[in-house]
Formats: C-alpha cells, structure tokens, sequence
C-alpha cells in the first residue's frame, strides 16, 4: 500500500521552481492528498530510493530525467507526472515525456510546440498555474501606505494604483537573454520616466542597469511575501518577452486587481481572452505600439475597469484549481 499520493521533487533554495513545489504541495495537502516533498540537487549522485507514493511529480523536466535515470529499475515513468513550463530544445527528452503518465503544460502554446516535435497528445494536459490567491489580492490604501512608511520609506510619496509596474529579473544568463527583450524593456521604461510617469520595476539584478539611478524609477528587490503590496501600487503591470513560460507575475498582478499588458507568449492569450481581463501585445512591438496600449489602458481603467473581474480570472489559474484538476485526472474522482 502506497504511504503517500503524491511526492513532489524539487532543487534547492535558490531554485525559482522550489517555491512552485511548495505552493502545490499546500494546494494538494489542502483537498486531502497525503504528500511528501523531497529536495533533490541536480549533481548529487546518491539519491537514495524513491518514497512509497501513488504518484512522482516533477516540477522540471530536467530534474525529472536526471532522478528517473537513477531510479530506473524502480520503473517510476508510467506514475510521473511533470510540468511543462516552456520548450528548450537542449533541454527536452521527447522519449521521456512520451513515457510518463502526464505532462501539464503551462500554456496551449507550449503544447503545440511539444505537439509538433513528436510529445503525444494522449498524456497531455493544459493546465496554466498559478497564483495564490490568499497571497496576492486588493489592499486598502491605509494598508499599503503603512507597511511603505515602515520598510520602505523612500516609496512613501506613491499611492495605491499610481505607478506602471513590471516584475522581472535583469540577468546576462544566455537562458534569461533568449526570452527577455531587454533592450526594448529598457527603452520602455525610459520613455515612461520621460513622459514623467512612476515606474515600478520588481526584481534583482537591476543596480547594473544606469537607469536605476533615475528619480522616478523605483527598483525594489523585496522577499517573495511582499510582492503583493508593490503590486498594490501599480495601476498597470507590463510584461515584454520574446518567449515565455507564463509569467506567473501576470496572474499575481491580475489577483491583485492590476490591469496587465503583456507579450503574446507563454500562456498570455490562454488567461487573457477579453479587454476585460487586459491587453496583448505582439512580441517586437515598437515602442509606440506598445505605449499606444499603456495610454488606451490608462483611459480604460479611468472608465471602465471592473477589479473583481481580473481576481475572478486569475482565481481559475490558481495552485488551488490546478490541484484540484490533476486529483481528478490522476484518481479519477
């Protein structure tokens, strides 16, 4: 008999995917799957044995190859399931995802990609994830101006819903270069801040960038738990990529009731299908184009915008409703 339902694989703490682990674990735990979460390096080469569950999730395909490769006389594939967050040519064992039970991909794009290159569709599973919703959600004005008086003091000038706002890391690693536009994002925020804006900017990495130095652009690299509050002071969050996975900022923004415009990549077009839920833009759009945007989106949330509209949206691609949709597909219920 199986001790657990599912366990749940991960990489150290610095590793991005580890916090997802964690989330699906609360989310999983929270419908009455018994779990277990195992931290498990890359390069370390003692592994041990696998833990007694039902089902092995993996968060990385990566990480999946390498543990099932050791693991292989235990003969785990036909009870993996693993998420697809976005196509790396160097990094995609096609062989390996056609043997596992379920992949969940990230986005209908991603699928496609994999589709195309020879992953079944018979295991495939489009489930975009996820925000929590209890973490990222509508602060009142007092609040936000509180928690900034107290622990960020140089911010405490900006009100609720006053900046435009973008959450990214700024990093010259080849994996970050080939999906970041990092020159048109860095022209972007320059014609914002001329045109006398407050920008936002989310994210480490930023003091490299000579832009950090400019009066009315607020770098901030805050715990992961503050995120929402920063959030709060954005009237219009903006993402611009050339390929993406998600991002996951975009549904943390929503939750928090932040109209988005962001590139037409990852799973962008699968959460935002109406001008209520906010607007996409193509990738390489110009500089005007994409202000274009910011200035209709501006007028629009004067005019128009219903906040519960966007939490709504973004509640359907929470780690709660990704949960729930994998206990049914994996047990049957």
């Amino acid at each position: 008999m199986d001790e657990f339902d599912i366990a749940i694989y991960h990489g150290n703490e610095r590793w991005i995917l580890r916090g997802l682990a964690i989330d699906l674990e609360n989310s999983f735990t929270s419908i009455g799957l018994k779990v277990i979460r195992k931290e498990i390096l890359f390069q370390k080469n003692d592994i041990g044995s696998p833990p007694n569950a039902k089902w092995h999730f993996f968060v990385h395909i990566g990480q999946m190859e390498n543990i099932l490769g050791k693991w292989k006389k235990y003969d785990l594939n036909s009870r993996s399931i693993c998420i697809f967050t976005h196509y790396d040519r160097k990094n995609c064992n096609i062989k390996l995802l056609n043997s596992i039970h379920t992949v969940t991909y990230m986005s209908s794009h991603q699928m496609a990609i994999a589709m195309s290159v020879g992953v079944y569709n018979q295991n495939s599973l489009l489930l975009p994830l996820g925000v929590r919703i209890d973490r990222h959600f509508p602060l009142k004005g007092s609040s936000i101006n509180t928690f900034i008086e107290k622990n960020y003091p140089k911010l405490s000038h900006l009100s609720k819903r006053s900046t435009i706002g973008f959450c990214t890391r700024y990093s010259q690693k080849p994996t970050y270069i080939r999906r970041k536009n990092y020159k048109l994002l860095l022209k972007l925020i320059q014609v914002l801040l001329d045109s006398g804006r407050d920008v936002i900017v989310i994210g480490d990495g930023w003091g490299s960038s000579k832009l950090a130095q400019h009066p009315k652009l607020y770098v901030i690299d805050p715990k992961y738990k503050e995120y929402n509050c920063f959030y709060n002071l954005m009237k219009i969050f903006v993402s611009v990529t050339t390929f993406d996975g998600g991002p996951i900022p975009l549904l943390e923004s929503m939750a928090s009731g932040v109209y988005p415009i962001v590139t037409n990549s990852g799973f962008a077009p699968d959460i935002i299908k109406t001008r209520e839920h906010g607007m996409l833009m193509q990738p390489f759009s110009s500089i005007n184009e994409i202000m274009k945007l910011i200035n209709e989106a501006e007028f629009y949330i004067q005019n128009f915008q219903n906040q519960s509209k966007l939490r709504t949206r973004a509640e359907a691609f929470s780690f709660d409703a990704y949960a729930s949709k994998l206990k049914q597909h994996l047990f049957r219920i």
